[in-house]
């Protein structure tokens, strides 16, 4: 695209009659280089991202335009004005999930999406009870009423009666 300004508008420093002409004349027909189509300047993108510096919200960095992936990076990528975990679009979180019990399994069902993990998440969910730490999918199931490897079953399951110490118990 050729951008032409007229001669008049050099020698008189933008005078007010080229400012209000419009000043530079855009000629997108490169074959009648004569022929101004556009008073209106040529957007302007200086990072070449195909966003023009109106639209883009950071012109100096390509990677950065309205409908960019938003990454973990503390910068709004998309253009959108949220940045990172305040943006529903984040491609490359983490999910997080709290260990209440600390036996290194979190709760599913209070899990966070996140850059960095907070102060007591960690990425291994999975806890059936996160207030038991004898109660985690890497436990091993005991004969003890409980669901101790959170596979939502007990080692009861189909037995009929256990004789311990103190007599016998019934389990089904």
């Amino acid at each position: 695209m050729l951008v032409r300004i007229p001669i008049a508008c050099f020698i008189l420093f933008l005078s007010p009659a080229c400012l209000l002409r419009g000043g530079a004349t855009t000629d997108t027909d490169p074959q009648d280089p004569g022929d101004p189509v556009s008073t209106t300047p040529a957007p302007v993108d200086e990072d070449d991202d195909g966003f023009a510096v109106d639209d883009d919200c950071d012109d100096t960095n390509a990677a950065i335009f309205p409908g960019a992936d938003e990454v973990c990076d503390a910068i709004d990528n998309d253009c959108d004005g949220d940045v990172d975990v305040e943006d529903a679009d984040l491609v490359d979180g983490v999910a997080f999930f709290p260990d209440v019990d600390g036996d290194g399994f979190g709760d599913d069902a209070a899990s966070v999406v996140a850059c960095e993990p907070a102060d007591g998440f960690i990425t291994e969910g999975g806890d059936c009870d996160d207030n038991n730490a004898d109660l985690n999918p890497g436990a091993i199931e005991l004969c003890d009423g409980l669901d101790n490897d959170c596979d939502a079953a007990t080692a009861e399951a189909g037995l009929a009666t256990f004789f311990g110490e103190a007599g016998p118990v019934d389990f089904t």
